[in-house]
């Protein structure tokens, strides 16, 4: 299924509809290179994904083993900010997630970082948040994005409460 683009949301299903969305968005002024979709080692793809805005700060949790998992360097950077569980238009907080990345230097460093989304329930895109990255893609904070999310028996568990 293309992208559709006819409603007030544009909505996909695709990892291709989240390059197109994020491109056509250039978070940071620039066109991303590439969306790294994620997944659990749990084999989930989908999760919530909880922001702090003005830190520029995301975790994710995963829907079925609840999980909690830092974006790339977040907890490196968290001092105890406070961060909202986005949520679609719909009212849902399930998501597919998708990491963006602008790279400069012959893509060996990503330097602009962006969270695309897509709504289990409805497919609407969105992107609760991009930043400044600014870090070679051989380091962990860029690295443990690009394969399976440490699940529950590697990372901090949240109740489902």
């Amino acid at each position: 299924m293309a992208i559709d683009k006819s409603g007030k949301w544009w909505k996909g299903t695709t990892k291709e509809d989240m390059l197109e969305y994020l491109n056509a968005l250039a978070p940071g002024g620039y066109p991303v290179d590439q969306v790294i979709p994620q997944t659990c080692d749990c084999g989930c793809t989908t999760f919530e994904v909880y922001r702090s805005v003005d830190d520029e700060l995301s975790y994710l949790v995963c829907s079925q083993c609840r999980s909690k998992t830092y974006v790339t360097d977040s907890e490196e950077h968290d001092e105890g900010f406070e961060y909202e569980l986005t949520k679609c238009p719909c009212k849902s907080s399930q998501s597919q997630v998708f990491l963006g990345v602008h790279s400069i230097n012959d893509k060996s460093v990503a330097n602009w970082m962006s969270i695309g989304i897509i709504c289990a329930k409805c497919g609407i895109l969105r992107m609760p948040l991009d930043w400044e990255f600014d870090t070679d893609v051989s380091e962990e904070s860029y690295s443990k994005h690009t394969h399976p999310l440490p699940s529950s028996s590697r990372s901090s568990k949240l109740s489902k409460a």
